[in-house]
């Protein structure tokens, strides 16, 4: 009995923590979607937030949290393609991230920048079938993909690097505090 209850509790925990990360994504998503220049920033937060849940929940509470997220920033935001970045980068990223990781550094990276090239064609065709946005020409397409790569690279290390210092130097303070 006592160890149905402790489940419980972890389950609990989990699902409070789960509901406070959700609302603070969609907020910081509805300010950088609001602002019209922080889309890009508020994505990366968010994502670093997931990753947190990742890391501290597990299971299908990353994957739920992402999946609400996406649907009230769809139908909230002022600005649709903010929340087509989240839905289709940086929500979803932490979960795939820790995942691919497992393989060799190699075969990560290449299926890393395999998904994020299907994500970012994606996203555009939505952004320009369903989302009218405008339609861009070849060249400017072709340095639309070598800046998002480069910037997807950048983002993927920096988010290594988040990882590494929560596991390092913040977690174990949450742990030891408990």
């Amino acid at each position: 009995m006592n160890k149905r209850v402790n489940k419980n509790f972890e389950n609990t925990k989990k699902t409070a923590l789960s509901g406070i990360i959700t609302a603070l994504c969609v907020v910081i998503m509805y300010v950088g979607s609001a602002s019209g220049i922080g889309d890009l920033l508020a994505v990366s937060v968010s994502a670093l937030l997931i990753v947190f849940a990742v890391i501290e929940t597990g299971g299908i509470f990353p994957w739920l949290i992402w999946a609400v997220t996406g649907v009230i920033c769809f139908f909230f935001l002022p600005d649709k393609y903010s929340a087509l970045e989240f839905i289709l980068f940086g929500g979803i990223y932490p979960m795939i991230k820790s995942r691919l990781e497992r393989f060799p550094p190699f075969i990560a990276y290449a299926m890393k920048l395999l998904y994020f090239n299907l994500a970012f064609t994606a996203s555009i065709l939505i952004a320009k079938y369903l989302l009218t946005s405008i339609d861009i020409g070849f060249e400017v397409k072709i340095v639309s993909y070598i800046f998002a790569n480069i910037f997807f690279i950048i983002s993927d290390v920096w988010l290594s690097l988040m990882i590494s210092v929560y596991m390092a130097k913040i977690r174990p303070k949450i742990k030891r505090s408990k």
